[in-house]
């Protein structure tokens, strides 16, 4: 027998779009969310799971780094870039913010 955690069940379904400059507890509470404490292969980790409209998003942390990894619902209508941008306005922070963006062909892009 093994655990699961919620975190690892439903993360399936989001894919990563890009880490943020911010504390996942910034990002929670100007957004009034709950974070939630699990665990996957990796180890421990602080995660939200939101809406803003019609768009899902997974917002994260694993407990030894810094930066909020989002991800999107594979279900979205909107493309990735058009989501984060509705997600850093409604944060109220400009682009500045991202550390890094999800490239189409699934690789990473720092942002300087």
């Amino acid at each position: 027998m093994r655990q699961r955690s919620m975190f690892d069940r439903a993360g399936r379904h989001y894919r990563e779009i890009a880490i943020l400059r911010l504390e996942l507890q910034q990002l929670a509470h100007r957004l009034r969310l709950h974070v939630e404490a699990g665990f996957d292969e990796l180890g421990e980790i602080e995660a939200a799971f939101f809406a803003i409209g019609d768009l899902e998003f997974l917002a994260y942390r694993y407990r030894a780094d810094h930066g909020v990894l989002v991800d999107l619902h594979r279900g979205a209508d909107l493309e990735a870039a058009e989501a984060l941008d509705r997600l850093l306005s409604v944060l109220g922070v400009d682009r500045g913010v991202i550390a890094a963006l999800v490239q189409p062909d699934g690789s990473w892009e720092t942002m300087d």
